[in-house]
Formats: C-alpha cells, sequence, structure tokens
C-alpha cells in the first residue's frame, strides 16, 4: 500500500506500508564452510536447510520540495523483523582444515529485530553548475540479544559540484565521502567499532559525440589508509584489509 500527494508549493508527501516475507537463499541453506571476506574476523559459514523464512513489516514516509533548479528531500522508514536470518557462532563445528578459522558460524533465525534509518538530501541541477549533498543512517536492534543487529554502516554523506563549459561539451567534477565511526556494534558476534574516514575524489571528462564519454579521474587523491566497517581480518597480520590507495582511472562509455 503506497500513496503520493502534492500539497502545493512544490511540496510532494508520500508514503508506504507493507509487509514482506523473504526466503533463506541458497548460501543461506546449503552453504558448507563457505568463506566470507565482508566478516570482520577470519570466518565460515555453514546453511541450515531447514531455516524458516523472514517477514517484516516496513512504513515509509517521504517528502520532497522543488524549486527551480533546487530539489529538496528526506525520508525515512521503520521496519520490524520475525524470524530474521542472522549468523551465530557455532561451537560444535570443529575446524576442518589446519588453516581454517577457529570459529565457525551457522545461518539462524534471529526471534526479531527493528531497523530505522533516514536519508536526507539536497540538489541543485542548473545548466552549467549541479551539486549535491545527501546524507543517510540506519539503526538496528536485535530484540532477543539486546544489542545492536550485526553489520550495520554508518552514518554516511556524500557530497559532489560539476561544472560544465558553456557548450556543455567538457565538465569537471570534484566529490567528497564522509563516514562516520560506527560504535554501534553486535560484540556476540565479534564485531568491532570502526573509525570514520574522509575521501576525496576528481574527474573530469568530456562528451564526444551523443551518448558517448570520455573521462579521467583520481580517486582517494589525499591516500588515505582506511576500511570500511565490514572488512575482514588479515589472517596473517591480525589488521584490517584496506581498501585502495590513490587511483587514476580512464574510462569511456557510449551507447550503442
Amino acid at each position: 500500500m503506497a500513496g503520493r500527494y502534492a500539497l502545493g508549493g512544490g511540496l510532494t508527501l508520500a508514503g508506504g506500508a507493507g509487509r514482506v516475507v523473504r526466503t533463506a537463499n541458497a548460501l543461506e541453506r546449503y552453504s558448507d564452510r563457505f568463506p566470507s571476506t565482508r566478516f570482520q574476523v577470519a570466518a565460515e559459514f555453514m546453511g541450515a536447510p531447514g531455516i524458516r523464512p523472514e517477514s517484516s513489516l516496513q512504513a515509509d514516509l517521504s517528502l520532497e520540495w522543488k524549486a527551480g533548479d533546487f530539489r529538496i528531500y528526506a525520508s525515512g522508514y521503520a521496519r520490524s523483523l520475525r524470524d530474521y536470518i542472522t549468523v551465530a557462532p557455532d561451537p560444535e563445528l570443529p575446524k576442518r582444515l589446519s588453516l581454517s578459522p577457529a570459529i565457525a558460524y551457522r545461518y539462524v533465525n534471529g526471534d526479531s529485530a527493528f531497523f530505522r534509518g533516514w536519508h536526507v538530501g539536497v540538489r541543485r541541477a542548473g545548466a552549467r553548475l549541479e551539486v549535491s549533498v545527501q546524507a543517510s543512517k540506519t539503526v538496528a536492534d536485535d530484540r532477543e540479544l539486546l544489542e545492536p543487529v550485526q553489520g550495520i554502516a554508518p552514518l554516511e554523506m556524500a557530497s559532489a559540484i560539476r561544472y560544465r563549459t558553456r557548450s556543455s561539451r567538457f565538465w569537471a567534477e570534484y566529490g567528497m565521502r564522509n563516514v562516520r565511526d560506527q560504535r554501534r556494534v553486535s560484540a556476540t558476534r565479534l564485531e568491532t567499532p570502526s573509525p570514520g574516514f574522509t575521501l576525496h575524489g576528481t574527474r573530469c571528462g568530456a562528451d564526444l559525440w551523443t551518448g558517448a564519454t570520455l573521462h579521467v579521474g583520481m580517486e582517494n587523491i589525499g591516500d588515505k589508509y582506511y576500511y570500511e566497517h565490514l572488512n575482514s581480518l588479515n589472517p596473517f597480520t591480525g589488521q584490517r584489509v584496506p581498501e585502495m590507495g590513490r587511483t587514476l582511472t580512464l574510462g569511456f562509455s557510449t551507447v550503442w
């Protein structure tokens, strides 16, 4: 169930509510010591063929305002899950190989969880100058363990500014990504806090013909050493596996 209503003056209100049932995927049912690279500790995962589908009730609400070249929007949601699919350490699963991680996890049904989050942004789309800023955040709690749900991304903000020449053929863009530290973690599942970081990048390009663009850019200009919240540990050093440093990109895209 969803609806949208124009309030006048460029304002639009939208909302919805509904129920969704998700069955377990193949890995969650049948994996056999499947390794993960997006889990903070070295771990393997066992599926559970009899795992139950998870069900959720969700409500959404959003507000958008358009005025000239500007568009401002904000949205929020709340979701309640039953039998949500998660993982838990299983001490009865012995190591299969000498180099296997000491901890094996099994997919299980949690009792219930409650998610809520928001997304806000503003954009100006002029003929020669485009500016955008957006931010999003999700918070989730495991009602059975009385702690945060594992693997929730921290608050993140992305901003960009793009300038086009008078002919609109050439353009240049600067972007920034700000990620806050994550302190709400699932200690029961060995999740640990992560520090925040800020990244800068730039691109420039040319529209060669209709539908064809050539661009060159540099990501992580400051060569920042950072890692995402769920990056796994290096099994030899015990340190988080970092993301890529300063990176030069060259690209060409076209529409056939």
